[in-house]
């Protein structure tokens, strides 16, 4: 877990590929079942299209099902849930259900300040047409405002607009904060500096998990 521009989503992707254990984002998972044109990923799209958010029932039906496969046997990584207080009821629940015992949840939280996920998310640039992220100081294209790989201009998404920013963060926090409260008192709960060098923020997870 982690604000936006933390990180969280390249230390689960090196992590899983570090332990060998799948990553599970449930972002991936409702688009995965919208793109199948499953039966839920119908009722996902109307109600994505709609601009309303998919309430909670129906990810809990996406995430189920994913954790009844068999390659998570081993453990597996989640981005993005539980996302809100009662999302822990829910996973608890699936957990239960999908392996017949609860299964210990570790949560690593990786802090960045508000000014650092300004800085991040300010100087983030996208491709719209080939999907390609930058960073205008840590990694801009090679000729201004073009994107390398095709060509197209490269533009500041809506969300990463200093008003947008300031929402997202309000909103974080508002859900993602009592979260993070539940998961310190049962002693799961570790917290990650992700404001250094992302193989320091990485050998940093790693090693709580090795000392446990």
């Amino acid at each position: 877990m982690g604000p936006p521009g933390s990180g969280k989503g390249t230390q689960t992707d090196m992590i899983s590929e570090r332990l060998k254990i799948p990553a599970i984002s449930v972002g991936e998972l409702l688009r995965l079942e919208t793109k199948n044109k499953t039966k839920i990923g119908k009722t996902i799209k109307k109600i994505m299209d709609s601009g309303l958010l998919v309430p909670d029932k129906v990810v809990r039906e996406v995430m189920e099902k994913r954790l009844k496969k068999s390659d998570i046997k081993n453990g597996f990584i989640l981005d993005g849930f539980p996302r809100h207080r009662p999302q822990i009821k829910d996973l608890k629940e699936i957990l239960i259900k999908v392996h017949e015992a609860e299964k210990d949840v570790l949560v690593f939280y990786v802090q960045i300040s508000p000014q650092e996920v300004r800085s991040r998310l300010g100087k983030r640039r996208v491709c719209f047409n080939c999907g390609r992220t930058y960073h205008l100081a840590l990694n801009p294209p090679k000729k201004k405002g073009i994107c390398d790989d095709c060509g197209h201009p490269v533009e500041r998404r809506k969300d990463d607009e200093p008003a947008a920013i300031s929402r997202r963060l309000s909103n974080f926090h508002k859900e993602n904060d009592p979260v993070l409260d539940y998961f310190s008192t049962k002693n799961r709960l570790f917290w990650i500096n992700g404001e250094q060098d992302i193989k320091k923020v990485q050998e940093d997870i790693l090693e709580d998990l090795r000392n446990l």
